[in-house]
């Protein structure tokens, strides 16, 4: 009888695990505040992660900016000489460079924001 629970439970989070992870779907938020207009996505593996991008009206809403943001759990004590440092990433295949513009604590690591640039919208 012991085994027939171990084995009920064992499958029971197997089924949470599997079923919870089975799709993300993609849910974008579209906003302004102020004069910026902004549309953002959460990221689908981890909480916190997030893909941004601003339209401001200073910029007579002909440029965008993009970026996003990295949530880490890892607490280096050295983490904030990230801040204004291009760093090498790759997206979609393409290797590119993100500045890193902010970097807050947030749950139990970081949160690292990274700027992808500015750029003319009908070009973007």
């Amino acid at each position: 009888m012991h085994w027939i629970s171990f084995l009920f439970v064992h499958l029971f989070f197997f089924l949470i695990i599997v079923l919870s992870n089975a799709h993300a779907e993609e849910e974008w938020t579209i906003d302004k505040f102020k004069d910026l207009s902004y549309a953002r996505v959460s990221g689908e593996v981890v909480h916190g992660d997030s893909l941004n991008f601003f339209i401001s009206t200073e910029d007579d809403c002909t440029k965008v900016y993009n970026n996003f943001t990295f949530y880490t759990y890892e607490k280096p004590g050295d983490i904030k000489q990230l801040i204004d440092k291009n760093i090498p990433i790759k997206m979609n295949g393409v290797e590119l460079t993100a500045n890193v513009v902010h970097v807050a604590p947030f749950l139990m690591g970081y949160r690292v924001t990274f700027s992808l640039g500015k750029f003319h919208i009908k070009e973007y």
